[in-house]
């Protein structure tokens, strides 16, 4: 009768045990499953339709800000890539990662709001490649280079890349801001923007005579593309670009340019099966840690101390 009890308490004894380390062991696999970039995309196409359609997730780290952004990419009829979703992941000093989940729901673009826009991308289009003489400033004194050319300073809200880059970020994205930056041609003297594109073309076209027809809006209403038909002489006839507007933190941008073939998308790092920040971490992507587990297992230590006392 005595060996039964004693079985019978090493029986309990045993089942807490086992309790314990297999709670132990599903605590871990949660937290190791959290702490990959492959567990934090499980989590969001849990919660969102277009991120589980998505075969093609990337990402985008803001070191400064730390933020992570991570998109779901889809591909619209016209065979353009488009952001269907989007995720936003503060990064704390401690690595940690806290997924936000407040939606940014844009109010509906209207047709005004995207010929803004287009406007202003098709004057700075314009400027580029055929007379930029309304960018300069007449006021000052021109500077002649070393073939005798006079260049005259382009006005004060473009006079340096850094406000030119600002003026831009109104229109593009800041990585199309900045690919534009990169791949135009600027001609500085001292710290002074003179100009800026090659004049390839001695046409020019009827600005405010162009079309913007919507040819494509996402699910969630943050992504729209826009066929934009510009039209020139009787010798060309018309230009047709297309352009996508995307609704980001800063509001709407343009997000895919037609007119140099460029878009954010192509900027973005595809997520595998982990993540390399700019410090080699892979921080958590969830609030669980390792102190979960450790408090568990103290607390059915405890309780198997309690029962053991007891008997």
């Amino acid at each position: 009768m005595k060996r039964r009890h004693t079985n019978k308490r090493n029986f309990k004894k045993f089942i807490l045990f086992t309790f314990t380390v297999c709670l132990t062991f599903a605590l871990f696999a949660v937290n190791s499953s959290a702490q990959t970039v492959t567990g934090l995309i499980d989590t969001l196409k849990s919660y969102s339709a277009e991120f589980a359609k998505s075969e093609n997730i990337r990402y985008s780290y803001d070191k400064e800000a730390n933020l992570l952004t991570m998109y779901a990419i889809l591909t619209a009829d016209n065979g353009i890539e488009y952001i269907a979703d989007t995720a936003y992941v503060d990064v704390d000093r401690d690595g940690n990662w806290k997924v936000r989940t407040e939606d940014m729901i844009p109010d509906p673009l209207s047709d005004e709001e995207a010929r803004i826009l287009t406007d202003k991308r098709l004057w700075l289009y314009k400027a580029d490649k055929y007379d930029n003489t309304y960018l300069l400033d007449f006021t000052q004194t021109p500077i002649k280079d070393t073939s005798g050319t006079e260049w005259f300073p382009l006005l004060d809200e473009f006079s340096t890349t850094s406000k030119f880059t600002a003026y831009l970020k109104t229109i593009f994205t800041n990585s199309l801001a900045n690919d534009y930056i990169t791949n135009t041609s600027i001609r500085i003297f001292g710290n002074e923007l003179y100009d800026i594109g090659g004049k390839v073309s001695m046409y020019s076209f009827h600005y405010e005579d162009y079309l913007l027809e919507k040819t494509f809006e996402s699910d969630n209403g943050d992504w729209c593309f826009y066929k934009v038909t510009v039209p020139m002489d009787n010798e060309i006839g018309n230009l047709t670009f297309e352009i996508g507007l995307y609704f980001t933190e800063d509001g709407w941008r343009v997000c895919y340019d037609g007119f140099g073939k460029t878009s954010e998308i192509a900027s973005f790092v595809k997520a595998e099966k982990r993540i390399d920040l700019e410090d080699d971490s892979n921080p958590s992507t969830c609030d669980i840690s390792l102190i979960y587990p450790l408090i568990s297992i103290l607390a059915f230590s405890g309780i198997l101390f309690v029962s053991q006392k007891k008997k």
